[in-house]
């Protein structure tokens, strides 16, 4: 019971990163869209979309990595839990992934 509490916190601290990855997302694009460090040419609706390519593939990249991590983390988990059947032990897995994944993505 105590990976499950881990599987809890966890899964707030990435709705927690997720949400801030979202704002850094917007201020990323208003700092691009009114930057006047930057050439006039880019400025603007062009530099608004260049903040939200580059906190898209920030954003995805942290997917990645979560994903990894918390896969490797889940598996480390299950294996202390030690359920008795290999089915036990494929369905607390496969409950882990999910409720993360479906968070993360």
């Amino acid at each position: 019971m105590a990976s499950y509490s881990v599987i809890v916190l966890v899964i707030g601290c990435l709705a927690v990163l997720t949400v801030s990855m979202l704002v850094f997302r917007s201020f990323l694009m208003a700092a691009f869209y009114a930057a006047y460090a930057l050439p006039e040419s880019v400025r603007g609706e062009k530099g608004a979309k260049m903040g939200a390519t580059l906190s898209g593939v920030m954003l995805s990249l942290f997917v990645s990595a979560t994903n990894k991590m918390y896969s490797d983390m889940a598996t480390k988990l299950n294996e202390w839990e030690n359920h008795r059947t290999p089915t036990d032990y494929e369905d607390a897995l496969i409950i882990k992934n999910m409720l993360f994944k479906f968070i993360n993505s």
